[in-house]
């Protein structure tokens, strides 16, 4: 899904000013802000940044030199947790099944020779390539795909990304060195999917000395080595080099199999601060960057940056929310009405307009406006802070005469409505959404602070439900099943659902739209499922995305989608340089 966009003049319009008037704690005016267009960007989606691979144009010997806003934390992939260990997966791995460029899931050619359905579609016979190799020279082997499922599907590995994948594997079974029958729990629309999982070495891994004296595969010496020295993959790419606070290098692999990338090689620069990645760009340093929209609308339309680059613009399935933990001693999120309130209390109009430019769009839930499983009948809850201030009367949070913060007597003492709210240093736009959230919340007696962590930090938090607020960002699949790992109350223990939501309905609904093959009918129950949380508001969905990418003038190949322009294959795999004249 590719975007080509018409050329007109930018247009900048003066957003009123707008002022509090519910009389709790002073809330400061809001600032002028001014609309951006990416549509008319006259140097935005150019025919040469798409262009399809020319050997006889192409630098093979190139090297790019890429931006990711985090340090990777893991080069094993089975332990994802920020942008750039995605971005490594997707170069050093082949998975059994991957993301074509509309997000289905399909069988990855690169690794699968044939597939055969058996006993009504309930296992699938799977044989691999002859003579695949691990990056050390070893075989790839069905033992390799056998293992790996056991690992992420053990209590004790910590792979929450993929274990409500591996739990609808009933059993791999082993045939001989390259072929294995995978069989699952349940004949459903997502079987290609259960083997969306990365395959690591089981000859590195599998060590039982080792996995007897660290049952994680992550926390000793040597898992820690694999983690962050060996990265031994079987992908088009091989790891080179790790520098800590600087940058991650990969090269093309001669000995691959497939089809090799156009590109020798990949050092992705890794850097919190996105003005100094924009300045390093401006300099010729960098050859792509995920902008934000304040530099996509205002600071990259001079003539250094249009000599530098171009922008890649276009819709995009990524959503923002917030996170309310729901479970533990949490005095605050467990009752709906208060989540709800904090729903009314979000003036998403202002967010868009202040923080987005009105590049992103308002969310209305789970699925995005183009998805196909898209509810168009649920809508968002309106900004209504005296809404949210009744809401937080019938929870029993008063506001207090003295000092006008909200109160609630629990076990005897009065407890003040003021959290934490957690951030990842890299989200630049949440910290301006929540600086506008905390405004209107304080006009109705709330009051937070914010915490700010590197995502290698807050991941092991998020897993043990220790943060009360939460501000994150998904990319949702052409299947909308993904979503299981967040709201369905088995990933609670295993899996995403950090705030500890639980609606039986919403479970129910699930599980039926997983065994129900027939699209319309699985579009209706997942609809429904929308419906459900929404009104529990177990997350407030914050706004719909959009690439806002830049790319150095010698880029080709890239193709937009709605996961961007990474996240899916080939992807990165297939972008190319032009030669220099």
């Amino acid at each position: 899904m590719s975007a080509r966009l018409g050329i007109s003049a930018l247009a900048a319009l003066a957003a009123l000013l707008l002022t509090g008037c519910l009389g709790h704690p002073a809330a400061p005016a809001r600032s002028a802000m001014f609309d951006y267009d990416p549509g008319a960007d006259p140097i935005s989606n150019p025919e040469s940044l798409f262009a399809p691979f020319d050997p006889a144009r192409a630098d093979t010997e190139a090297t790019i030199n890429r931006y990711s806003l985090d340090q990777p934390t893991s080069l094993n992939p089975l332990f994802i947790r920020a942008w750039t260990d995605g971005f490594l997966y997707r170069l050093l791995f082949d998975p059994i099944a991957h993301r074509a460029p509309d997000l289905t899931a399909e069988w990855n050619p690169a690794m699968v020779d044939e597939v055969e359905e058996l006993e009504g579609g309930l296992v699938h016979r799977i044989k691999l390539h002859a003579g695949m190799r691990w990056h050390d020279g070893a075989p790839v082997t069905s033992e390799d795909v056998r293992f790996t499922w056991e690992a992420i599907a053990d209590d004790n590995v910590p792979a929450v990304d993929y274990k409500y994948k591996a739990a609808e594997i009933e059993d791999i079974r082993i045939i001989d060195d390259i072929t294995f029958d995978v069989v699952h729990r349940q004949v459903s629309a997502l079987r290609i999917d259960n083997l969306y999982f990365p395959i690591v070495p089981a000859h590195i891994l599998n060590n039982p000395e080792e996995r007897a004296a660290d049952p994680t595969l992550r926390t000793s010496p040597y898992y820690n080595r694999y983690l962050r020295e060996l990265g031994i993959g079987n992908g088009p790419f091989r790891f080179v080099e790790w520098i800590h606070a600087d940058r991650v290098v990969v090269e093309r692999w001669e000995d691959y199999h497939h089809e090799k990338p156009p590109i020798r090689r990949q050092a992705i620069t890794t850097h919190s601060d996105r003005n100094a990645a924009l300045l390093q760009f401006r300099k010729g340093q960098l050859d792509d960057i995920w902008l934000t929209v304040q530099q996509h609308g205002s600071q990259t339309n001079d003539e250094e940056f249009h000599a530098a680059g171009v922008k890649a613009w276009g819709p995009r399935w990524m959503q923002a929310y917030i996170g309310w933990q729901q479970g533990g001693n949490n005095h605050f999120f467990g009752d709906v009405r208060v989540r709800r309130a904090m729903a009314h209390a979000y003036d998403a109009e202002r967010v868009l307009r202040q923080v987005s430019w009105n590049v992103y769009t308002r969310s209305n839930g789970m699925f995005p406006p183009s998805h196909w499983s898209h509810n168009p009948d649920v809508k968002p809850l309106e900004y209504d802070l005296e809404k949210a201030a009744a809401l937080l009367d019938e929870a029993g949070w008063l506001t207090s005469p003295d000092d006008g913060w909200r109160y609630k007597e629990i076990d005897g003492e009065q407890v003040r409505f003021h959290f934490m709210m957690n951030l990842p240093q890299s989200f630049v736009d949440a910290r301006r959404m929540v600086d506008i959230y905390r405004d209107d919340l304080r006009r109705i007696g709330v009051s937070f602070d914010t915490e700010i962590q590197e995502n290698a930090s807050r991941s092991p938090l998020l897993i043990q439900h220790e943060m009360i607020a939460h501000v994150d960002t998904y990319q949702v699949f052409a299947d909308p099943d993904i979503w299981r790992n967040f709201f369905h109350s088995e990933a609670i223990d295993n899996g995403r659902n950090y705030d500890s939501y639980s609606n039986p309905k919403v479970d129910e609904l699930f599980d039926r739209s997983r065994v129900e093959l027939d699209r319309d009918r699985r579009a209706e129950l997942l609809r429904e499922l929308q419906a459900h949380v929404q009104a529990d508001q177990p997350a407030l969905f914050l706004w719909n995305y959009s690439t806002t990418w830049g790319f150095s003038k010698r880029m080709r190949g890239v193709e937009l989608g709605p996961s961007g322009v990474t996240a899916f294959v080939p992807g990165t795999r297939a972008w190319w340089v032009e030669k220099e004249e």
